[in-house]
């Protein structure tokens, strides 16, 4: 064959170089909204650790507060103990001394009563001598 045909394509550098453009084009389309999206998420992500923040500073800061109210309130209630022990031995001592006092009055009260006892006994058997003398007269 001595008449061979060759084909041949004609060459276009330029369609290469379109082509070329359109993929970065698309690459750096998908690469911006990529970014877009990973700025997005960092965004979200950086609100999220400050809202996580500020809700472990608002939680520290009620902890504080319920410490200093737990102290507080341990102090108030070793006072009251203080004034109830003070108050309870103060009325125990009062007890003790109208026990005494009660005691000693009942001591009189028996005196007393023993004494109005012998009075009444002795006065009852002179008025049994004086009936009896008075039934015997004629």
């Amino acid at each position: 064959m001595t008449g061979s045909v060759v084909w041949k394509e004609e060459f276009d550098p330029f369609d290469d170089l379109t082509k070329l453009s359109q993929y970065a084009r698309a690459y750096s389309t998908a690469t911006i909204d990529k970014a877009l999206e990973v700025n997005n998420i960092l965004k979200e992500k950086d609100q999220a650790i400050s809202l996580l923040q500020a809700q472990l500073s608002e939680a520290q800061h009620k902890a504080k507060q319920a410490e200093q109210h737990l102290l507080t309130q341990q102090q108030i209630n070793h006072r009251l103990n203080e004034q109830l022990l003070k108050e309870k031995q103060r009325i125990d001592s009062s007890a003790i001394q109208m026990h005494k006092e009660l005691s000693k009055a009942l001591a009189k009260l028996k005196a007393l009563n023993e004494q109005m006892v012998k009075s009444k006994d002795e006065q009852i058997s002179q008025l049994s001598g004086q009936i009896e003398k008075t039934k015997n007269l004629p």
